[in-house]
């Protein structure tokens, strides 16, 4: 839905204004999917994990499962939210049929404008919760570098860490994850602890989010006692598929800046309304997540 934004005018109903929303033209076809790509390498194997972590909403623990995917390449690999990016493409889609339907953008809906909407149900509401990882992890393990890139409507930002492997140390205890005997092992990166479990018969030296270095992929980390678990739930062969990065017009930005961004991002709720005026309206989400990275 969100090609809608490109073309109407944002009413701004607190105080009877109007106010354009301009975007750029590569904003524009970043989201019509017409940027080049630059291709980084080509990825031979496809690992799924299983992301579980827990948060706080309203002094009750809950837990959040999120299905991240890792393409590795000789050089490089890709991390990502596949299931945001299919959302994404549904939601181009979406916005093409709806466009002919839709008179008006309207901002901040009431309380009761939006208990009326959630009354409605079907094509007239959509409520959407931002939920799993936004941004994307192109993981250069030669170069010893990872560039996050992430952003938002308007603005795509990159950061490139410098992330050499972790320091590992090698247990003998084993157990099997997928089908793979996998051996143990145990580092401190950046304010936490992880125990590792790492297939030395999957000759990849790559695994989940900013995790790598290890003599075979890694299949399973658990993360302070359990308060993270990356787990790998499936695993794919691949054709020499594309580890492609799109040439758009980034805003340089650093680790902490673009956490910022994606706690943001993730720390809404958004309700829309679809029959002849498009209505958008944010409350903040009260659940508290950990970060991974302490320092």
């Amino acid at each position: 839905m969100k090609n809608i934004l490109l073309l109407f005018f944002l009413v701004i109903t607190n105080n009877n204004l109007y106010s354009q929303f301009v975007i750029s033209k590569s904003a524009s076809d970043r989201m019509e999917g017409k940027l080049k790509k630059e291709i980084l390498d080509k990825a031979s194997l496809r690992c799924w994990y299983e992301f579980i972590q827990y948060c706080s909403n309203e002094g009750i623990k809950e837990q959040v499962v999120d299905t991240f995917t890792l393409d590795i390449g000789l050089k490089c690999s890709m991390y990502y939210d596949q299931n945001r990016i299919m959302r994404d493409s549904a939601d181009r889609v979406e916005g093409e049929r709806l466009r002919p339907r839709v008179k008006l953008i309207r901002q901040h809906m009431t309380k009761a404008e939006i208990d009326a909407l959630r009354e409605q149900g079907g094509g007239s509401y959509q409520e959407l919760l931002s939920r799993g990882e936004t941004a994307v992890l192109y993981k250069d393990r030669k170069k010893q570098k990872i560039i996050i890139i992430d952003g938002t409507i308007t603005e795509m930002y990159k950061c490139i860490d410098e992330v050499p492997p972790q320091s590992w140390e090698l247990r003998e205890d084993t157990m099997t994850i997928l089908g793979y005997v996998s051996q143990k092992a145990e580092t401190v990166f950046r304010g936490r602890s992880y125990v590792a479990w790492f297939a030395p018969d999957i000759p990849l030296q790559d695994g989940p989010w900013k995790l790598y270095g290890l003599p075979g992929l890694i299949l399973q980390v658990v993360v302070d006692d359990g308060l993270f678990v990356f787990k790998a739930i499936g695993i794919q062969q691949l054709e020499s598929f594309p580890i492609a990065m799109n040439k758009d017009q980034y805003v340089t930005t650093d680790r902490k800046q673009i956490r910022k961004l994606a706690f943001k991002k993730n720390n809404k709720r958004r309700f829309l309304g679809v029959d002849g005026i498009f209505s958008m309206s944010f409350e903040a989400d009260k659940r508290i997540f950990d970060e991974l990275e302490q320092e």
